[in-house]
């Protein structure tokens, strides 16, 4: 089993890097700067730095200079924010911990911007008019309505859209958003399309009225592959605007919806996605936004540290064989918590300590320093190799939310 999950591991190496740069948002001249925000800073004391973070994003961004990225602790923030100028706008723990009470907007000002959001939960209207918008790994909730028009390019990519009301997806006038892995529930209309196209590939619609909508009069239509329609009234208000092919209508057996868009095991969406190059495990990718996975915590953890075990050195920062050593380490000290002979069900109190164990240590020894290209210090990473230090960084986050649920699950 560890050869084979390495194996899985390694297939993704770099993937979500350069399917990044590939999408504009590469390597800059230097120039750009990294600006922090943390909701828990109350000294006062704000200038965007580590030290000193901004306590909200909106103070960020409009401190931001194209292409800067924008590192945002967890934390709970109020208010919308605007994308005025292009920059990254990353949660540096994931969406579970890093909430938007607040509309996501953007518009044109002077200029064409690329935006690229990743990580986070977001509540309220989302207006999108600008060049070019990337949101990954994002819940949306709350009465999230997208409002897509005027030229604007969106893509939507592992993303949970959950409560919309009468319409989730209004686009118009655009080449057509696209929407990749992603679970949309609860709506009145999921998609309406106003001369435009949506793109959906490997989506997951669930519990809504009409699925695909089209104005009377009006040209639009939605095109893709691999979706599947669950307790939807109807699938279009036009089958032949519709050109999806591989469409299906099963239950998902969501994990326990709205909270929790994971798939449960025996899941008929497990395995039957189309591979578009996005990382997955399995077979085939997942229909939705999770790639369903059994594997115990631990089992997760010693697969992600044989994965990275059977790296070459030089991928390290030098010297690269004893950064590698120390990093399987690391590994091992939260392997060695977990699978603690006193910490089985009969001792929750335990379990709990060593829960806050691993979090800990997964948060400072590995996550702290695998960050250098999502908002942290490089100098204190562990790898050289950028693709292969944010696959390592995304992956540990995967596990910093395991144990963030374990621990939920156990209080």
């Amino acid at each position: 089993m560890e050869k084979g999950m390495s194996m899985i591991a390694r297939r993704s190496l770099g993937m979500i890097a350069a399917m990044v740069c590939a999408l504009v948002f590469s390597a800059t001249d230097g120039l750009s700067a990294t600006l922090y925000v943390d909701a828990g800073n109350s000294t006062g004391s704000e200038d965007g730095s580590s030290a000193r973070p901004f306590n909200t994003i909106q103070e960020a961004i409009d401190a931001a200079a194209e292409d800067d990225t924008i590192s945002v602790a967890p934390g709970t923030y109020y208010g919308g924010i605007s994308l005025n100028r292009g920059f990254k706008l990353l949660s540096q723990q994931g969406p579970q911990s890093t909430i938007i009470e607040g509309g996501l907007s953007g518009y044109y000002v002077d200029a064409y911007h690329n935006y690229y959001v990743n990580g986070f939960t977001l509540g309220g209207v989302s207006l999108i008019r600008t060049w070019e918008v990337v949101v990954e790994n994002c819940i949306f909730n709350n009465n999230p309505n997208f409002y897509i028009s005027l030229g604007a390019g969106f893509t939507a990519r592992h993303c949970v859209i959950s409560g919309a009301g009468w319409l989730a997806v209004h686009t118009m006038f655009n080449g057509g958003p696209r929407f990749e892995n992603v679970t949309l529930d609860v709506a009145g209309i999921a998609f309406r399309a106003v001369y435009s196209t949506v793109r959906a590939v490997n989506v997951s619609i669930s519990n809504v009225e009409t699925a695909f909508y089209f104005n009377p009069g009006y040209w639009g239509s939605a095109s893709g592959s691999n979706v599947n329609c669950w307790n939807c009234q109807q699938v279009t208000s036009d089958p032949a605007l519709v050109n999806i092919t591989n469409m299906s209508f099963s239950n998902p057996l969501y994990v326990a919806p709205p909270q929790d868009y994971r798939l449960q095991a025996g899941s008929p969406l497990i395995d039957a996605g189309i591979d578009i190059g996005l990382p997955y495990v399995g077979a085939a990718p997942d229909i939705g936004a999770y790639e369903f996975s059994e594997l115990s915590l631990a089992e997760k953890i010693e697969n992600l540290a044989m994965s990275f075990s059977g790296t070459p050195a030089e991928i390290f920062r030098e010297p690269g064989e004893q950064r590698k050593v120390a990093l399987y380490q690391k590994f091992e000290a939260i392997l060695k918590l977990v699978y603690m002979p006193e910490t089985g069900a009969n001792n929750p109190g335990a379990r709990l300590n060593v829960l806050n164990g691993c979090l800990a240590k997964l948060q400072n020894d590995i996550l702290d320093k695998t960050d250098g290209d999502s908002g942290g210090n490089p100098n204190n990473d562990w790898l050289e190799s950028g693709s292969e230090k944010m696959e390592l960084y995304d992956q540990v986050l995967v596990v910093i939310g395991d144990v963030q649920a374990a621990l939920a699950a156990n209080q």
